[in-house]
């Protein structure tokens, strides 16, 4: 699919390669944050989608789900730094 989010294995791809890992998942981050703002208008676009609501409910809806999984893990990953300290 030619505006589908970048793959979560690029960190692995990178290693084997013997390429940068940690700036390979730091492009997926970005562009996975990136994909509200761009994936909507490029799947109307390239594939000539007819959807059943607005562009900006269609980016706000993957926003939500994108934002809400970041948001997510950056709690866990809080609350992993800060429980060993109490222990």
């Amino acid at each position: 699919m030619p505006v589908a989010p970048p793959i979560s294995t690029a960190g692995s791809f990178a290693l084997i390669l013997g390429l940068d890992a940690e700036f390979a998942v730091s492009v997926v981050l970005l562009s996975t944050a990136l994909a509200p703002l761009t994936l909507p208008a490029l799947a109307v676009g390239l594939l000539d989608l007819e959807l059943g609501i607005s562009l900006a409910a269609f980016a706000g809806r993957l926003a939500l789900i994108i934002g809400a999984a970041f948001l997510i893990t950056f709690v866990l990953l809080i609350l992993l730094m800060v429980l060993p300290a109490l222990a």
